[in-house]
């Protein structure tokens, strides 16, 4: 699954309980995801912790829908925010079975649904 941020919309008639209002405003090549066999990723560097939550739930909708069992979500290291506001965001999502940082790359979190 691979899809550019400008290409993220509202559905119409979101599921029940996630309240999801799609990603604003293309940012450039940011907020690229990417597809590797069961596992899809979004990368949310440079987005407002706003923009990420907004952009995470549309891509973990659209992950559910294709069949993926692990996103990897790329909100880099900084100062925390971004990933607060993924952690914030994943914690209200009931399809979410677990959550860990990556191994090997602190600015990644994967989320296992």
């Amino acid at each position: 699954m691979t899809c550019r941020r400008e290409q993220l919309r509202a559905e119409e008639s979101p599921k029940e309980g996630w309240g999801t209002q799609g990603a604003k405003g293309a940012k450039g090549e940011k907020g690229q995801t990417g597809d590797s066999g069961g596992t899809s990723s979004i990368d949310l560097h440079g987005f407002t912790t706003d923009e990420a939550g907004a952009a995470l739930l549309a891509h973990i909708d659209a992950a559910l829908r294709a069949g993926h069992a692990v996103v990897e979500v790329v909100h880099g290291v900084g100062k925390g925010r971004v990933r607060a506001a993924v952690l914030d965001t994943l914690a209200r999502i009931p399809s979410v079975q677990r959550v860990h940082p990556h191994p090997t790359n602190r600015g990644v979190t994967r989320v296992y649904l």
